[in-house]
C-alpha cells in the first residue's frame, strides 16, 4: 500500500511539473520541481549563454521558471519592438518579485507600481528631473563639477604614487553617487562627506551581492513560504538589516528637509531636490495617491540601486575594454584631438561631431550588457505574442541581454568593435538597438576621462579580469591601471 501511494505521488508530481503547469505556456526548458530553472541559470552566471541557448532551442519567445513562477521571455529585437515598444500600454505593469519587495521594504516603489498610480508617479518624477536640469545644461554643469573633482583625485594619486598602478573604480563610485545624491537630497559627497558615501556604498554593495545568489533568488520567489525556514531566515534577516541601514541614512536626510521646510528655508525657484519636491507634493495631495512617506522611502531606494549600480559598472567595464583594446583608445584620442583640440570639458553639444567617440560608448554599453535580466513586466490585458496566447497578468521578461549578444545584429558579438556602430562614411548611426540604455553620465564621464588621460595596463598589478560577477547587475572585479595626463598644443 505504501509503495502504491509513493508511486502515485511521484507520478502526480511528474505529471504536474512536466506537463500540467506548462501546457498553456510557450515552450521552454523543463523546470525542476520547486527550483524551476534557477539551477541552470546559477550554474553559468550571469546567464547570457543560458538564455541564448534557450532562444536557439525554443525560438524568440520561451518560458523559463524562477522557482514555481513561470516567466515568458521575449528574446528577439523585432518581437520586443512589436510588443514592449509599439504596444507599451499593454505591458506597462511590473512584476519584479513584488511580494518580496513588499515584505522587505513595503509597497509602492517605482519597480513595483502599476496602472494609473505608476503613470502618475512617473509623470511627477520626470517633471522634477526636468526642473533639476536633467536634459538641460544644468545637468551637464553638475557632471562637469563632479568630473573636475574626479580629475583632482586622480592627479593626486598619480603624483603621489611615483608610477604605481591606480585604482579609479572608487572615483567612478563617488562621482555617480554624488550625482544621484545631489538630485535626491541636494548635496554631493565630495570633501568632508566622502566617508558618508563610503558607508552607504558598502551597504548597497553587500545588498546587491546577496541579491545575485541563487539561494536569495529562491527566497525572493517564495518569500512567505521559506523566510522563516532555517538558513533562509538568516538571509531574510540580512536583507532586512541592509534595508534598515539604508533607511537610517534616508531618515537623517528627510529630517533635515523637514526642519528646513519648517524654517521656510526652501524656495522652489532657488533650491530644490527630489525629496523637497516630493514632500511639497505630498502636502498638496494630503498624502493621497501614494504620495506618502513609505512611498518616498521606496522611491529613494529604487533610485539609489538602479542609478548607482548599472552606471558605475558600465563605466568600469568601459575602462577595462579600452585597456584591452589600446588601438581603440588611439583612434579615440585622434578624433578628440582633431575636433576638440584643447583640454576643455566635452559637452553633449559636441557629440554630433564625435562619431567615433559615440560609437565607442555605444559599444561599451552593448558589450558590458550589465543587466542579464531586465525588470519583468505584466500584461494589462490578454495578448497574443508570436502565436502564443498570454492571459492578463502573465510575467513577461524582455531579455535585452540576448539582443545585445545577437550574432545576426552584432556579428562577433563578444568582440569589442566600435566600428559596428559606424556607417561607411564614418557617421554614427542615428538609431541603435541599445540607444534607449544610453545615459548622459556615461558619455560625458567616459569620453572626458579619455580626453584628459591615457590609460594603459598595470605594471605591478595583474591585468584586469574579464570575469563577470553577478549581483543586481554584472559587476567587474576590482582592477588597477596606469594613468598619464595628456598634453595639448596651446
Amino acid at each position: 500500500m505504501f509503495l502504491f501511494i509513493f508511486i502515485a505521488l511521484i507520478f502526480s508530481i511528474c505529471f504536474y511539473n512536466f506537463y500540467w503547469k506548462r501546457r498553456n505556456l510557450p515552450p521552454g526548458p523543463i523546470p525542476w520541481p520547486i527550483l524551476g530553472n534557477l539551477p541552470e541559470i546559477g550554474a553559468n552566471p550571469p546567464g547570457y549563454d543560458t538564455y541564448l541557448k534557450w532562444r536557439q532551442e525554443y525560438g524568440p519567445i520561451f518560458t523559463y521558471w524562477l522557482g514555481e513562477k513561470p516567466t515568458v521571455a521575449i528574446a528577439e529585437y523585432s518581437l520586443m519592438n512589436e510588443t514592449i515598444v509599439k504596444d507599451g500600454d499593454s505591458y506597462a505593469d511590473r512584476d519584479f518579485f513584488n511580494e518580496w519587495l513588499y515584505l522587505i521594504r513595503g509597497p509602492d516603489g517605482l519597480a513595483t507600481m502599476g496602472g494609473e498610480t505608476w503613470k502618475e508617479h512617473r509623470k511627477f518624477f520626470m517633471q522634477v528631473m526636468r526642473n533639476l536640469g536633467v536634459g538641460r545644461n544644468v545637468l551637464e554643469e553638475k557632471i562637469e563639477a563632479e568630473f573636475t573633482a574626479v580629475c583632482a583625485n586622480i592627479d593626486r594619486m598619480v603624483e603621489s604614487g611615483d608610477g604605481e598602478d591606480v585604482d579609479i573604480g572608487p572615483e567612478f563610485d563617488v562621482c555617480v553617487g554624488s550625482m544621484i545624491n545631489s538630485l535626491l537630497f541636494g548635496y554631493s559627497f565630495n570633501g568632508a562627506r566622502s566617508d558618508e558615501f563610503t558607508h552607504l556604498r558598502a551597504i548597497l554593495n553587500d545588498y546587491m551581492t546577496l541579491v545575485g545568489k541563487p539561494s536569495s533568488q529562491f527566497l525572493m520567489t517564495f518569500p512567505h513560504l521559506v523566510k522563516d525556514l532555517p538558513y533562509f531566515s538568516g538571509i531574510f534577516k540580512t536583507f532586512k538589516l541592509f534595508i534598515a541601514k539604508t533607511y537610517k541614512f534616508f531618515d537623517q536626510q528627510i529630517e533635515k528637509h523637514k526642519s528646513m521646510a519648517q524654517k521656510e528655508v526652501h524656495e522652489e525657484s532657488t533650491h530644490m531636490d527630489y525629496v523637497s519636491a516630493f514632500m511639497q507634493e505630498m502636502k498638496l495631495r494630503d498624502g493621497q495617491d501614494c504620495f506618502d512617506m513609505p512611498t518616498l522611502y521606496s522611491h529613494l531606494l529604487d533610485f539609489w540601486i538602479a542609478g548607482q549600480e548599472t552606471t558605475t559598472n558600465t563605466l568600469n567595464w568601459g575602462v577595462i575594454h579600452l585597456l584591452y583594446n589600446p588601438d581603440v583608445q588611439t583612434k579615440l584620442h585622434a578624433e578628440l584631438d582633431s575636433v576638440i583640440q584643447t583640454n576643455r570639458f566635452i559637452h553633449l553639444a559636441d557629440r554630433p561631431r564625435l562619431p567615433y567617440a559615440t560609437a565607442v560608448v555605444n559599444e561599451i554599453q552593448r558589450i558590458a550588457n550589465v543587466l542579464p535580466q531586465n525588470l519583468a513586466r505584466c500584461n494589462t490585458k490578454d495578448v497574443v505574442v508570436n502565436g502564443h496566447f498570454l492571459p492578463k497578468g502573465t510575467s513577461i521578461m524582455p531579455l535585452m541581454s540576448c539582443v545585445l549578444y545577437d550574432e545576426k545584429i552584432f556579428p562577433e558579438s563578444r568582440k569589442f568593435k566600435p566600428e559596428r556602430f559606424l556607417t561607411a562614411d564614418e557617421k554614427s548611426k542615428r538609431v541603435c538597438v541599445g540607444e534607449s540604455l544610453a545615459k548622459t553620465e556615461i558619455f560625458l564621464i567616459l569620453i572626458n576621462l579619455f580626453h584628459q588621460y591615457k590609460l594603459s595596463m598595470p605594471i605591478q598589478a595583474p591585468p584586469p579580469s574579464m570575469q563577470q560577477n553577478f549581483g543586481l547587475s554584472v559587476v567587474p572585479l576590482p582592477y588597477k591601471c596606469q594613468i598619464k595626463r595628456r598634453t595639448f598644443q596651446q
